[in-house]
């Protein structure tokens, strides 16, 4: 049994994916933080995604504790972590943000552009079956084919019963 999961969860039916993408079944899952920020499967194979393990604005609060850190010493240290290590992680980050920004732009870009794609071939879709069902009339076999669903075989509607209502006494 993998040790390296994510989640505590005493749910017995619940599966986790390992680092190696693999199915894990586990009867009590074990806390290793930082292991695994990976997915959790639930009972209805839905992928959920688990839980940051920082808070989402952690890149503001090392620019803040950096410049309160600054500002008491630049020469305090605890242990290897200095001023400087911090700086160069803070700085990775804002190059890191600044791509992804980019990417998701773009990722935009590329969905607008497939929705225009899809609306307009959706346009002609709904102009060839109307065409098919033109020529071959609504109950055709042809019609048929091109996804509509013929006159014949459609359900015919259902009356509502009107119930009677009562007499204010």
């Amino acid at each position: 049994m993998n040790a390296l999961l994510s989640s505590l969860l005493v749910d017995r039916s619940i599966a986790f994916l390992d680092t190696m993408g693999n199915t894990v079944t586990s009867d009590v899952a074990a806390h290793v933080p930082g292991a695994f920020p990976g997915k959790i499967i639930n009972k209805r194979n839905k992928i959920e995604m688990t839980k940051k393990l920082y808070p989402s604005d952690v890149l503001t609060q090392a620019q803040t504790v950096l410049s309160a850190w600054n500002q008491i010493s630049t020469t305090l240290a605890f242990g290897t972590l200095t001023a400087t290590t911090l700086t160069a992680d803070i700085t990775q980050a804002t190059t890191l943000e600044s791509q992804i920004a980019t990417l998701e732009a773009q990722l935009t870009n590329a969905r607008n552009q497939r929705d225009a794609l899809y609306l307009g071939m959706w346009d002609k879709l709904k102009r060839v079956r109307s065409g098919v069902k033109a020529n071959y009339g609504d109950d055709s076999s042809q019609y048929e084919m091109v996804g509509g669903t013929r006159l014949s075989e459609r359900k015919s509607p259902t009356r509502k019963v009107a119930l009677p209502t009562a007499e204010p006494a």
